[in-house]
């Protein structure tokens, strides 16, 4: 934009001058010549900007629109037989499909990966929606998604950009139909509880350790210490990514009977053992890619070379806990049970 502009510096330069000595007005005579010319040639280089832009957003639009809207399900189906196994799939920061470009294609990806998984719940760590969480942009970019959400096997947490509109997090909401107040919910799988926490500091209920919603998880915990219990929610409570660890989210879990507690929030993956438990941080399927600060004492595995997701098969007993990337390589694998923890694998 500078350089196409540079030609009526000297216009501009003229204008400046003759304002200085004429009460800020070119000199009688000059003054509508001057000034057409210079209208004239910012509107030759301004109207191609203006021309793009608008068919730039008539063209989101018409994808945007060509997209039928997703059912909104009656509520969460019951688990299948367990006595088969359950396959769970995790993704984060993944609702890019507004702009249909790399990070949409990206986006596709992981749901490829994810699909080739057959999973019976697809988990998410929030920033579902991008930029704001709008409705219109909804279905665009839950399309990968669509017939996990039609079925009532997808579960949400709410992402900082899950809550960036006035009406946030009711476009939420009204997708999902999450069980409890939706915002935060438990949701029992057989021997395995899965716990969707909102870590977002719009959060009514609160999001300190002591807070209402805090409460809330310590309490259900404390009920199913029988299950092997694993809290999601979008901001880490460790990380060594790009944003660093959310402090205000170190909650007890442990104390209270997680075992594994999962984020996203951060454009990459990593898991780190705090507390005599597994930490994930996973948001890397579909936003852009992002790198890393200085380890953090209880990093184990660091990726941000493809995007991916986590797979989490749960055979009643114990949970192996996968992260694979779009490439169909396995990065980490750790097998969680009750308070038991054997890594199996690997770290780039």
């Amino acid at each position: 934009m500078t350089n196409r502009l540079s030609h009526l510096r000297p216009h501009l330069t003229r204008l400046r001058a003759q304002g200085q000595t004429h009460g800020g007005l070119p000199p009688p005579g000059r003054r509508s010549g001057l000034t057409f010319v210079a209208v004239l040639a910012l509107a030759a280089v301004l109207t191609p900007l203006l021309v793009t832009g608008v068919r730039r957003r008539l063209a989101r639009q018409a994808l945007h629109a060509s997209v039928a809207p997703i059912s909104t399900p009656a509520r969460i189906q019951p688990a299948p037989d367990l006595d088969a196994g359950l396959t769970i799939a995790v993704v984060g920061d993944f609702g890019r499909c507004h702009n249909d470009g790399v990070e949409c294609e990206n986006e596709k990806a992981v749901a490829q990966l994810v699909d080739s998984w057959s999973p019976d719940y697809v988990i998410t760590t929030g920033d579902n929606n991008y930029p704001r969480g709008e409705v219109t942009t909804m279905a665009i970019n839950l399309d990968p998604y669509r017939k996990y959400i039609e079925e009532g096997r997808f579960l949400p947490a709410l992402g900082n950009h899950d809550w960036g509109c006035r009406e946030c997090p009711r476009p939420h909401l009204n997708q999902f139909n999450p069980p409890g107040n939706g915002r935060y919910y438990f949701l029992p799988l057989g021997n395995l509880g899965v716990c969707v926490v909102d870590s977002d500091e719009q959060e009514p209920d609160g999001v300190e350790y002591d807070s209402v919603q805090a409460r809330w998880l310590r309490d259900g915990l404390a009920r199913n210490r029988d299950k092997l219990n694993l809290v999601f929610l979008h901001h880490p409570p460790y990380s060594s990514g790009h944003h660093g660890s959310s402090l205000y989210m170190r909650w007890p879990f442990a104390d209270w009977g997680a075992d594994g507690v999962f984020a996203g929030h951060e454009h990459s993956y990593e898991r780190l053992e705090v507390g005599g438990i597994q930490y994930f941080v996973n948001g890397s399927a579909g936003a852009g890619l992002r790198g890393f600060r200085r380890p953090l004492p209880g990093t184990r595995v660091r990726y941000a070379a493809a995007h991916g997701a986590q797979r989490i098969v749960f055979d009643g007993e114990t949970a192996t806990i996968e992260f694979w990337d779009t490439r169909r390589q396995k990065v980490d694998s750790v097998a969680l049970s009750r308070r038991k923890v054997t890594a199996a694998a690997s770290s780039r």
